[in-house]
């Protein structure tokens, strides 16, 4: 009897074992790297993107390859730009206030602005523009 109920000790701690260990896996692997480029525009991916960039107080979001202005900026805002694409993109003032560079799949900082409109470009894709106006 004492054998039996070792034995049944045994098991059921194998079981609880078994059921912790598998509840900690991950469906999908670790490490794993899209190398599929041709979803990620004319320039591919320059790197993998494993934060989600925060958005929550981006003025300037770029996505698709194209910008999203934010309305109602005012020139005390902490001014910052998210990229969602998988490769880099420049935010270039037109008139020289600002030239920065955004990684894919993060969010930079801008200078502070002073009241006015600012159009902008991205150096590397021409047909990125756009128009930020701070008050």
């Amino acid at each position: 009897m004492n054998i039996l109920f070792r034995n049944k000790k045994i098991v059921i701690a194998t079981c609880v074992s078994a059921a912790l260990l598998l509840g900690c896996g991950s469906s999908s692997p670790s490490g794993a790297v899209d190398t599929d480029a041709s979803r990620y525009g004319s320039y591919g991916k320059t790197e993998d993107i494993s934060v989600p960039a925060d958005t929550t107080t981006s003025q300037i979001v770029i996505e698709g390859s194209a910008f999203s202005i934010a309305d109602n900026v005012m020139s005390s805002d902490a001014l910052s730009v998210t990229n969602r694409d998988g490769f880099t993109h420049t935010v270039t003032s037109d008139d020289g206030a600002f030239d920065v560079t955004v990684a894919g799949g993060t969010t930079i900082s801008l200078p502070s602005l002073k009241s006015g409109t600012y159009a902008f470009h991205c150096k590397i894709h021409s047909s990125m523009m756009g128009t930020l106006t701070v008050g």
